[in-house]
């Protein structure tokens, strides 16, 4: 019970889906900084096989990069099932191919919880860490952000590497929803931690389903983006599932510069913010 309300649903997307899925744009606030320079910054997608997921991932470097832990199969044992075909699709610069990267090691957080999200994290590895090719940066900082863009990646095609035009959509003097807090006690309690909003876009399974974005950056004036946050649960009323529910959804995201020396202490490397 929540405040007189049941909350009927605090879900995680990581569902596998194959629907290709329709190009979308987006409106934003002009300034230096837009939607395009996007463009500038490589991102990526968590792909199983040859089948893309609804996972956005963010970049540490050429060889590894964070997921959202729930994105992952975990045996009955609580270990990640290291079985699987776990692959990183990423979307290069312009110019720049689109490479995939075969996961050689998947590391959920140690304490992450399926249960309310709480550190919903993992790193994967991949390639040749002895040789990295580029790296780039997470962001901090919050206070000094001059917006936030939320982005949704989605592939038209794994086979042919081949992606949409990302939807995006800038939150500059936006208030956070009023209703973060109530709807979910792990931000309420750890404000920090996670971004919180209540927009969406259109499923990348359904096109008549809305769903969260995948990723969140961080803007800093004039002139630089940095990824901030990744997807990890939502909080709805009115429903059951995030297509069809009739009351307010609420999307919370991890932020990544709290889990950066994890990150650094696990890869062996650093991570640069």
């Amino acid at each position: 019970m929540l405040l007189g309300i049941k909350l009927l649903e605090i879900a995680a997307l990581g569902l596998l889906v194959s629907a290709p899925a329709a190009a979308f744009s987006g409106n934003f606030t002009r300034r230096t900084v837009t939607s395009s320079n996007l463009n500038d910054f490589r991102g990526a997608l968590f792909v199983v096989a040859s089948t893309q997921t609804s996972c956005e991932m963010a970049l540490i470097d050429s060889a590894a990069g964070f997921v959202a832990a729930s994105c992952l199969t975990f045996k009955s044992s609580g270990k990640v099932d290291q079985s699987l075909d776990y692959r990183v699709a990423i979307a290069g610069t312009d110019g720049e191919s689109t490479k995939f990267g075969s996961a050689t090691l998947v590391d959920a957080h140690p304490k992450y919880n399926p249960t309310t999200y709480a550190n919903n994290l993992a790193i994967i590895q991949w390639g040749d860490s002895d040789d990295i090719d580029w790296h780039q940066y997470i962001a901090q900082d919050r206070p000094d952000w001059d917006n936030v863009f939320y982005t949704r990646r989605t592939m038209s095609s794994v086979s042919g590497k081949s992606w949409n035009t990302p939807a995006v959509v800038s939150t500059v003097g936006s208030a956070v929803p009023g209703g973060c807090s109530a709807a979910n006690n792990l931000y309420n309690s750890n404000q920090d931690w996670f971004l919180c909003m209540a927009q969406t876009t259109t499923s990348m399974a359904n096109q008549n389903c809305q769903s969260p974005y995948g990723a969140a950056w961080g803007v800093y004036q004039p002139n630089n983006i940095a990824i901030a946050a990744l997807y990890s649960h939502s909080a709805i009323y009115g429903g059951d599932k995030l297509c069809g529910s009739t009351g307010n959804q609420y999307h919370y995201y991890t932020m990544l510069q709290p889990y950066t020396a994890w990150a650094a202490k696990l890869t062996g490397r650093r991570v640069y913010t």
